[in-house]
């Protein structure tokens, strides 16, 4: 029990003097920090005015063998409000607000701060400089706090938002500047430009932005047994649309090329609060919206919701399938010595789109007896030619077509519709009429 006692009261002793230089250490730490603090300040305050604007640097200090982080901002600030709001459109900034952030090891993320104003003299800067003010906004309205944004123009700068989500460039020169969140993307998504802003001098002008962290999503082929299936073309190259009423134009397209595909993926997409209609196909009658308007729903086929930084989520997309069944004129199918030759090509008209021209070869193969195709909704155009008299000695070419005499017309696959077709294909019995084209 003496020994139990006697190590208590030791390990008491030792906490409170580790407590006690703990406490000493992070005393010291704050007060270089503040000192550290003040002559930064100070540097500050001796940069040309000039420079001074929207300027921003993180750097280390070493004193005694701590590492000090200290950061440097400035701030454009008015009388009446202080820091330069985003819904300023008149007046222009009049003062500007220096501040040093110093971080010790000890100090657990809570840095000491020194803060100045300056005054700019008169004539500092330019007669023609106005200021812009950028509020960044998340896809729900929110700030976006910490963001970098850049300007290039009639000059190149850079800032980041502040908690209310806004970056200040004051006094910068007047004309049109390209606005750019880089990481983040806009609606349009990578490759359209975060917008272009207009700086008027003697003016605060305001520019607002919509950016989140990009999203992806894979379109998986599935047609009506609803296993997955490859979507195979010859001519035609595979792609896929997502469609969003905000998007320009209001559609995206996302080639892969000719052959045989089970996926194609979407990258780089604005993540919107109601999601993505997805489909197979870039023609406008290959949109299930286009045969019946409420097709896209939360949770159902072909809708995709993206959160930001999204990787390549998963979407299920309807595809058709079309059953060409291959007969002589006495109703029998064709044997392997004579095969038919089964042409599909693009029913629909085009509407200026990539890859959307009617009549467009999608795939020609030989069959015997039937051949299924995995294709987009939509309208297409069926050939079959071959041999009537498969076992004679005549080798005349029969063709029968879609939406010909005695034909069926040309099926159509849309979401009203059974999305499984079957078409029976009989040729003539007599007479040579030539083999479907291939070309």
């Amino acid at each position: 029990m003496g020994a139990l006692l006697l190590a208590l009261a030791t390990f008491a002793v030792f906490n409170g003097l580790e407590g006690a230089q703990a406490t000493g250490r992070m005393n010291k730490e704050r007060s270089v920090s503040s000192t550290l603090a003040q002559q930064d300040i100070e540097r500050l305050r001796s940069f040309p005015i000039t420079s001074l604007s929207n300027y921003r640097q993180t750097r280390t200090v070493n004193v005694a063998g701590v590492a000090y982080t200290v950061e440097s901002r400035s701030d454009w600030v008015v009388d009446a409000t202080g820091v330069v709001s985003c819904t300023t459109n008149a007046a222009q900034p009049q003062y500007m607000k220096l501040t040093s952030a110093v971080n010790s090891p000890a100090s657990a993320n809570r840095p000491v701060r020194e803060v100045s104003l300056l005054t700019p003299a008169p004539g500092a800067f330019s007669g023609s400089s106005g200021t812009l003010a950028v509020k960044v906004t998340k896809r729900d309205a929110s700030p976006h706090v910490g963001v970098t944004v850049q300007l290039s123009g009639p000059g190149s700068f850079s800032s980041t938002t502040n908690e209310f989500g806004c970056a200040i460039f004051g006094m910068i020169p007047s004309g049109n500047y390209d606005v750019n969140v880089p990481g983040y993307v806009p609606w349009g998504g990578e490759g359209f430009a975060d917008g272009q802003a207009a700086v008027v001098a003697a003016e605060t002008s305001l520019k607002q932005v919509e950016v989140e962290a990009p999203a992806s999503l894979k379109a998986r082929f599935r047609p009506p047994s609803g296993v997955p299936a490859d979507w195979t073309t010859t001519a035609l190259s595979s792609a896929i649309t997502v469609a969003n009423a905000k998007l320009p134009g209001g559609f995206k397209e996302f080639p892969s090329g000719s052959g045989s595909v089970a996926a194609i993926d979407a990258t780089g997409l604005f993540p919107f609060l109601d999601g993505y209609g997805v489909y197979a196909g870039t023609c406008r009658a290959n949109n299930p919206a286009f045969w019946q308007s409420t097709y896209f729903q939360p949770g159902g086929p072909g809708h995709a919701a993206l959160d930001p930084g999204d990787f390549l989520k998963p979407v299920d997309v309807h595809m058709g399938a079309l059953r060409v069944v291959v007969r002589t004129a006495t109703n029998t199918f064709f044997g392997a010595s004579w095969p038919a030759r089964v042409t599909v090509r693009l029913g629909d008209t085009g509407d200026a789109r990539t890859g959307c021209t009617a009549n467009t070869l999608v795939r020609n193969v030989v069959a015997t007896d039937y051949v299924d195709f995995i294709l987009p909704m939509g309208t297409y155009r069926v050939c079959v030619s071959g041999s009537n008299t498969q076992f004679g000695n005549v080798r005349n070419k029969q063709t029968a077509t879609t939406a010909s005499s005695g034909i069926p017309a040309h099926p159509r696959m849309a979401p009203t519709t059974s999305l499984y077709q079957p078409v029976t294909m009989t040729l003539p019995s007599s007479g040579s009429s030539g083999a479907c084209s291939t070309t």
